[in-house]
């Protein structure tokens, strides 16, 4: 008897590999191809992410195609049990079909609504991020950082840095006349930046360390300094005294770094000190120039308006009258420091996110195109995907959600996750037409086996991410919530809207193999 039955069991293996290949093999293909988009991405973590991702659905593949059903005809072979009776759900399928086959319209014209609404929230998503993200808010030091923001202006300032360096094909940044000149004029621009410390007081006084304070403090300090490098100072500002002489700011720069007296009574700096932090000296010759400017921002969001206004300060190179523009020729300027490098990855991630989702679209529309051989039926298994890519995104906004570097991965985790539930929907009403007399009895047998299939993984998926919630960093709470409720459109589609465009289609196809001109094609 034993033998029999293992064979037995061997068959029923085969049996079931060979009806699960081509389901098992698009969704592999697609969600690994979804899940490799993010390669593309400039920031290393993310393109790590999705090396990760798609290796663990090749490992996931291989497991249950080879170690499942070894397993399952292992156990069989020391155990005989008797049949479980299959849990079908006859009563959801039965809701499910009801509306599907009297509310086919209905159902069109919800998904169109959800997705339109959908479209609205994701425009009013905003991308905000803050290293507090990754902190309990409930936690003492975070309520500590709380009180020192509210007690404290200087709390939620942070510093911003323009970097001057030789221009292209230079050695040293010349330290003329045009380089004092362009130099006030940045002085001048951070005054009337609202954005920058110390510009709402009146008289505005900017709170940033660079060569033209350096240089200001040391002439009001000893007049006599500024005299002898014909500098003055004239309401407030540095000027060149006899214009005809013109000035060389490298002398005056390279004097102060080995002067070892005080330069600011409040800190203790002394002036080398000073022009150590703002000026590099090769000699006499300047090869760079640092200005530290102190801004006023908490969050990612204000952080970009922040870099925007200097950014439109500064100019370019072909915009008259700007900074960049003066000094072509004689000096590159870069703004950085850590909200720059902060706005650089959120500005990645948004990049990465489009170009991955549209990637992934393209790939996985080939790929069902190339098997199937029907442009119909593709767009049919992809489009619910699409759409629970948006509505999830859409969803953020229901939640109160916003995009940061985990939440921004969701359209790709939607693609790699919902493509899978909708090829195997597909799959099996297409294995089931082939069998049934009707549409509806076909899509009733694949709802009572595939789909409560796919429910009963959706269950332990969605349950497996919501556990993140009880992290205690904020922004891992976010990517299991959203992942959780990224699931649930998938399934929900799947179940609910493929079959019905798949119904559509096929009734398409009826009524256009039954024109003149598709008999005249046939023959």
């Amino acid at each position: 008897i034993m033998p029999s039955l293992v064979g037995s069991e061997m068959c029923i293996r085969d049996s079931a590999c060979a009806r699960l290949s081509v389901p098992l093999s698009l969704a592999v293909v697609t969600t690994v191809a979804a899940f490799l988009a993010n390669i593309i991405s400039p920031l290393p973590p993310l393109a790590t992410f999705g090396y990760a991702l798609a290796f663990g659905v090749v490992c996931a593949f291989a497991s249950s195609t080879i170690v499942v059903g070894a397993l399952h005809v292992a156990r069989n072979k020391i155990s005989i049990t008797t049949n479980a009776v299959a849990i079908t759900m006859p009563g959801l399928v039965n809701s499910i079909v009801g509306v599907q086959q009297k509310q086919q319209v209905m159902v069109l014209l919800a998904a169109i609504l959800i997705s339109g609404v959908s479209i609205f929230g994701v425009v009013s998503l905003e991308t905000d991020f803050d290293l507090a993200d990754f902190v309990d808010p409930e936690m003492e030091i975070m309520q500590v950082r709380d009180d020192m923001d509210t007690s404290y202006d200087s709390a939620a300032w942070k510093l911003i840095y323009i970097l001057l360096e030789p221009a292209t094909d230079e050695d040293s940044i010349p330290g003329d006349a045009l380089m004092l000149d362009e130099l006030r004029g940045l002085h001048k621009d951070l005054e009337t930046n609202h954005y920058v410390v110390g510009t709402d007081d009146s008289p505005s006084s900017p709170s940033y360390e660079g060569p033209y304070v350096v240089l200001r403090d040391a002439i009001l300090r000893d007049a006599s300094f500024g005299e002898e490098h014909n500098l003055e100072i004239y309401a407030g500002d540095v000027y060149v005294v006899n214009t005809s002489q013109g000035c060389n700011l490298g002398p005056m720069f390279a004097a102060l770094s080995t002067n070892t007296t005080v330069a600011d009574v409040l800190s203790g700096e002394t002036w080398a000190e000073r022009i150590d932090q703002t000026v590099h000296l090769d000699g006499q010759e300047i090869t760079y120039f640092r200005n530290e400017i102190r801004v006023e921002a908490s969050t990612s969001d204000q952080s970009n308006t922040v870099i925007s206004s200097i950014e439109e300060q500064l100019g370019s190179t072909s915009l008259s009258g700007t900074l960049r523009y003066n000094l072509d020729g004689h000096a590159q300027l870069h703004i950085t420091g850590d909200l720059v490098i902060l706005q650089t990855v959120l500005e990645g991630l948004n990049s990465s996110q489009i170009k991955s989702t549209a990637i992934s679209l393209c790939v996985s529309f080939l790929v069902l195109l190339v098997l199937t051989r029907r442009v119909v039926p593709a767009l049919a298994v992809l489009l619910p995907v699409a759409l629970a890519s948006l509505w999830v995104a859409g969803s953020m906004f229901v939640l109160a959600l916003k995009w940061n570097v985990l939440t921004v991965m969701v359209t790709a985790l939607t693609l790699g996750i919902g493509i899978d539930y909708s090829i195997h929907m597909w799959r099996r009403i297409e294995v089931e037409l082939a069998r049934r007399d009707t549409h509806w009895e076909a899509l009733r047998a694949a709802l009572s086996t595939t789909g409560v299939a796919l429910i009963m993984s959706a269950l332990t998926t969605a349950f497996g991410f919501l556990v993140l919630m009880f992290s205690p960093m904020p922004v891992i709470q976010d990517f299991g919530l959203i992942t959780a409720v990224t699931v649930f459109f998938s399934l929900l589609l799947a179940l609910v809207l493929l079959p019905v465009l798949i119904e559509l289609s096929a009734r398409n196809q009826e009524e256009v193999v039954e024109t003149p001109e598709a008999i005249v094609f046939e023959g």
